[in-house]
């Protein structure tokens, strides 16, 4: 396992180690690391996977700790890893789009689940700095995609650029994973605030529930249920988490090099039976191979010998 050392690595990789020894999983190596580390640090950590037997690495690791990590990989040209990746990485663009980054062909991991926002693009294509003359943001944003300037007359603005000939993140819809989880967090402190004032305004005592207030808001925000425009159902439960769904995803290599993010299983906690659902066969492991890598401490005995302790490998 390679990790951010920090509480997001630290904790991901506690909890696994935990299911992992309810499973009989052998843990060859514990590495981690952060972005600001010294070279020699990677270095360390690259060596380790160099030597170690282990075909399969579990890199529970935030974005930027990784792409050092990747640059030294790629330096030594290491190959033939099985990665499994945490939500931080699995579903990078930026990764999937660096073609020198093919080695991670195989990767398997847990995405935020993706979803389609119904009339999402036709909003982002059509904002227009001279609707919005008081967001200076949008101004900003207008200067630095056009490569032109509001206060300059050679390379000025025109206002007739066209947002939807853009092709770019800001355009693309594809990917909207973090996105649908800051639209539904929107649409539950709107319902939450809506309950509030609809209780306030029909109580024949206002003074029983109070002004609405913000430590309100957490009261009545456990009780909410809505459904939002994706079919997602929204609600929180006794510890007022929502319910844990994720994608499974397996890079693929597409026609132009790059990697494409197959979906190839889902996890969903509000399922009855079986949380997990994985199609195996469409699964592409590492080095495009359609066979499961098999990554073990040691075979079995064969007759009239047994297993010993190593010094300094796992049990």
């Amino acid at each position: 396992t390679v990790r951010s050392r920090n509480d997001y690595g630290n904790n991901g990789i506690a909890a696994f180690e935990e299911a992992a020894k309810e499973e009989g999983v052998c843990i060859e190596y514990s590495e981690a690391i952060l972005n600001n580390d010294p070279q020699e640090q990677f270095l360390k950590t690259l060596e380790v996977i160099k030597k170690g037997t282990a075909r399969v690495v579990l890199a529970f690791i935030a974005l930027g700790d990784f792409l050092p990590l990747l640059k030294v990989i790629l330096q030594h040209n290491i190959t033939g890893i099985q990665w499994v990746g945490s939500e931080s990485w699995i579903t990078s663009q930026t990764l999937a789009e660096t073609k020198e980054y093919s080695f991670l062909s195989g990767a398997v991991g847990f995405a935020i689940a993706n979803a389609k926002i119904m009339g999402l693009r036709e909003f982002l294509v059509n904002v227009h700095p001279y609707k919005e003359p008081k967001n200076e943001l949008l101004k900003e944003f207008w200067e630095i995609v056009f490569q032109c300037s509001f206060n300059s007359i050679g390379s000025g603005c025109t206002g007739s650029e066209r947002l939807a000939e853009l092709q770019n993140e800001y355009t693309d819809v594809s990917e909207l994973r973090i996105a649908n989880k800051v639209y539904t967090a929107v649409y539950a402190i709107a319902y939450t605030l809506h309950n509030i004032l609809k209780e306030f305004r029909t109580s024949t005592n206002s003074s029983k529930i109070g002004w609405p207030i913000p430590q309100m808001v957490l009261k009545y925000m456990r009780d909410v249920r809505f459904t939002v425009k994706t079919g997602e159902e929204i609600f929180f439960d006794e510890s007022g988490d929502p319910v844990a769904r994720y994608d499974l995803v397996n890079w693929q290599s597409a026609e132009d090099g790059s990697m494409r993010f197959e979906l190839v299983g889902l996890y969903d906690s509000s399922l009855p039976s079986e949380h997990l659902q994985v199609n195996q066969e469409h699964i592409l492991w590492a080095e495009k191979s359609g066979q499961l890598p098999v990554s073990v401490c040691s075979e079995i005995c064969p007759p009239g010998t047994r297993k010993a302790v190593q010094k300094g490998r796992p049990v």
